[in-house]
């Protein structure tokens, strides 16, 4: 390991011990640092290891950007595929098995096969630059490339595959079935990846699986399919606009707008350096309904609180690469988040139909990708249903 690769990690252990202590203790980091490390799926575990996705906690004409990546760190072992279009077909199908029988095994129904691309492509693009991350060296999330490739519902990532390729390389042992295997029980044998493997409200599995001769990336994306949108979310002049129906015993419960930066290409040290992701920076705004018969709203923000990993943004561009797997590193987040009352707020039964104002959002908060979270209930279950974002530039 290099001596810059190793000060990164140093100001990690540090950064990590800070957050959950609230005040600043070398020797209490590192005395902890070997305990975590140990507790990282797949630190030990050689080919494969995963990573999660989060989604935040509910609270109580614009065309998606597609960054321009050139700037990226070019490939650094060879990159040339090793699954023909065949295998790559029979994979996706085998893939799909596996995790319809864990999902039995739980008394879930199983999910089918979806054909949005943005798994593949990120399947590839791992393979090509070396490196693992649900973030993309396009700048984007896992949310982001769904909603630019045609997705409109809610979006949970699983990954696997190897950290970085360094040093001496062997050609991979075992048949690719063997490798989708062993990716599919590491997954399962991690807590938060085997929730999203068995998520009753997931529909849908977009699969991308990347081989070259030395090692597999594999993707998970799933979805659901609770959502379906007559007019999907735009922002056109500042006004937010949708409107749509939800599946049969679903309740609309609210819609809460993320925001993100606007996606530019990451370095590999930054992305190196991530374990999960969430539904964007920070939550711009919450929408409500307007009240009738003189009454108002006594407050106009809402104290809303979650916990987010790494945002690569937030890293130096010229941090150097690790060999080791990225720390996790959880910060819990607090931001008092304005309420935006809807101009319109038409909900009857599954059917909604929602206009608001969000100029003054856009105006403080600048260019970026606004993320809609409609959130569902069901009984006394609450579900976010989408996470569709719009690039405003």
């Amino acid at each position: 390991m290099s001596i810059l690769a190793l000060l990164g990690m140093v100001g990690i252990i540090l950064w990590q011990d800070y957050q959950w202590h609230g005040n600043l203790a070398v020797g209490r980091a590192f005395g902890s640092a070997g305990a975590r490390f140990a507790e990282i799926p797949g630190l030990t575990v050689g080919l494969f290891r995963a990573d999660p996705a989060t989604t935040p906690a509910a609270p109580t004409a614009t065309t998606p950007l597609i960054a321009d990546a050139a700037a990226a760190t070019p490939p650094t072992t060879p990159s040339i595929p090793t699954v023909s279009p065949e295998e790559l077909l029979q994979s996706r199908q085998f893939m799909l098995g596996l995790i319809n029988t864990d999902r039995a095994r739980f008394g879930l129904p199983p999910v089918t096969l979806g054909n949005n691309p943005a798994a593949q492509e990120h399947a590839g693009d791992m393979m090509r630059h070396n490196y693992r991350s649900h973030w993309g060296t396009d700048g984007l999330a896992p949310y982001m490339r769904y909603t630019r490739d045609g997705g409109v519902n809610r979006e949970l990532q699983n990954i696997a595959g190897p950290d970085r390729l360094t040093g001496t390389l062997n050609p991979r042992s075992g048949s690719l079935v063997e490798l989708l295997e062993q990716a599919q029980d590491e997954l399962m044998s991690s807590p938060e990846h085997q929730a999203n493997i068995l998520d009753p409200w997931h529909r849908k599995v977009n699969l991308g699986i990347a081989c070259n001769d030395f090692a597999c990336w594999v993707v998970q994306q799933f979805e659901g399919d609770q959502v379906r949108f007559s007019d999907r979310p735009a922002i056109i002049g500042g006004t937010l606009t949708f409107a749509g129906e939800l599946e049969e015993g679903l309740e609309f419960d609210g819609v809460a707008v993320w925001y993100h930066r606007l996606p530019q290409p990451l370095t590999l040290g930054q992305l190196d350096a991530t374990y999960s992701y969430g539904s964007g920076q920070y939550p711009a705004t919450f929408l409500r309904p307007a009240l009738t018969d003189n009454r108002y709203y006594p407050e106009s923000v809402s104290n809303y609180g979650w916990k987010s990993g790494i945002d690569p943004y937030t890293l130096d561009p010229d941090l150097a690469r690790i060999d080791a797997p990225p720390l996790r590193v959880d910060v819990t987040q607090r931001y008092s988040v304005p309420w935006t009352t809807a101009s319109l707020w038409g909900v009857s039964g599954p059917l909604f139909h929602i206009q608001a104002d969000l100029t003054p959002i856009i105006e403080d908060a600048g260019p970026g990708v606004y993320t809609v979270q409609i959130w569902a209930k069901a009984g006394a279950e609450r579900v976010a249903v989408t996470n569709y974002s719009i690039f405003v530039e």
